[in-house]
């Protein structure tokens, strides 16, 4: 077939056989293809190579079941549909200049270890092809990504469990839907991510992810990042300005140096939560209402922790310092124990501004070896 300037391409099943279930396009080194359209609405799966490339107002809409993989420079202007099956960049980063991106009918866009970086919207919905995600990245790591993600529904993004996917300042999440992030067992960063008042709800089911420098990134303070069974949340520089949810087994880790403050409207903890905050002699302020859904167990040294809002709920926690104290400034109403377990030479539940615990039910101060309680 030759191809001619402004001619729109199309693949599709019909010059394919069961005997040939791939094809490869390949553009030449020097010829730049400039389709007003390219569609893609074949059960197969296709690629493009090579080291020419496409350009112009070009629109590439991707249907049908099989996957299209883009492995071509590209500078094309023109919106990026996927409707059906998988839309894969291989490489020389194609969409780098496409005026958006969406992504739906559980379809996926598949980075495929290679970085997009574009503050042009990715607009999202469903759980992409067999679950992998609205947006996926199965092969490799991606640091410092800039993306503008829009939920236009409920979806997932994730990645394959063999490399860290990181959001770096810049990128964006907004829309009235739930956000379901799953890392597969592998680690994730974001820092200053802007999350959109919209945006009810973000759940990381599996994995772990850092945090940095989100202390003003949530326009509403009640939208909840939900931290999954086991799942671990570690803070490395600043603050957070979300509400937190984190589920049974789950855990955070506090290391921010400088440390900010936490101004969300609420941190709930489910039973066995762990939350360890160390290093750093700067004192912490957690201004967020908390609520103690089970025997929440904190572990502190080196700087004091000040709680300023209410402790409320039928838990309690249990206790760990070895050079410093947690301050109470409320009156709280938990009802469940108090378990305190010394480490060091200050005592541990210091009351500030008639801080009270009046409600816990059960009372322990005592120390011991690491299996004392």
């Amino acid at each position: 077939n030759v191809f001619h300037y402004l001619d729109s391409g199309r693949f599709d099943d019909s010059i394919l056989t069961a005997a040939l279930p791939e094809t490869n396009v390949v553009i030449p080194s020097g010829q730049i293809v400039v389709p007003t359209a390219i569609t893609d609405d074949s059960t197969l799966n296709y690629t493009i190579s090579g080291a020419g490339k496409l350009s112009g107002a070009t629109s590439l809409t991707k249907l049908g079941s099989g996957t299209l993989a883009l492995n071509v420079p590209g500078d094309f202007t023109g919106p990026v549909i996927i409707g059906g099956g998988t839309l894969q960049t291989t490489g020389n980063n194609p969409l780098a200049d496409v005026s958006s991106i969406t992504v739906s009918n559980n379809s996926t866009f598949d980075f495929a270890g290679n970085a997009y970086n574009s503050t042009n919207p990715i607009v999202i919905s469903g759980t992409g092809v067999n679950g992998v995600g609205a947006i996926y990245n199965s092969a490799g790591g991606i640091y410092g990504e800039m993306l503008n993600i829009v939920m236009a529904d409920d979806a997932l993004i994730s990645q394959n469990g063999h490399g860290r996917y990181d959001l770096a300042t810049g990128s964006k999440i907004s829309g009235a839907h739930n956000l379901t992030i799953n890392w597969n067992g592998d680690y994730g960063e974001w820092n200053s991510v802007n999350i959109g008042a919209t945006v009810p709800g973000i759940t990381l089911t599996n994995g772990n992810i850092g945090m940095k420098f989100m202390d003003t990134s949530f326009q509403n303070p009640a939208t909840v990042f939900t931290a999954g069974t086991n799942c671990q949340v570690t803070f490395w520089n600043g603050g957070f300005n979300g509400s937190l949810n984190l589920l049974g087994g789950s855990s955070v880790n506090d290391y921010s140096n400088p440390f900010g403050t936490f101004n969300g409207s609420s941190i709930t903890f489910a039973d066995g939560v762990t939350w360890l905050t160390y290093g750093n002699t700067n004192n912490q302020s957690i201004n967020s209402a908390i609520t103690l859904n089970g025997i929440a167990h904190i572990r502190l040294g080196d700087h004091d922790l000040l709680f300023t809002n209410v402790i409320s709920g039928p838990g309690g926690f249990l206790s760990e310092y070895w050079n410093h104290a947690r301050f109470l400034a409320a009156a709280n109403t938990y009802s469940g124990p108090t378990i305190i377990k010394l480490g060091g030479n200050v005592l541990d539940g210091a009351w500030t501004n008639n801080g009270s615990i009046s409600h816990s039910w059960w009372i322990v101060v005592g120390g011991g070896g690491p299996n004392w309680v």
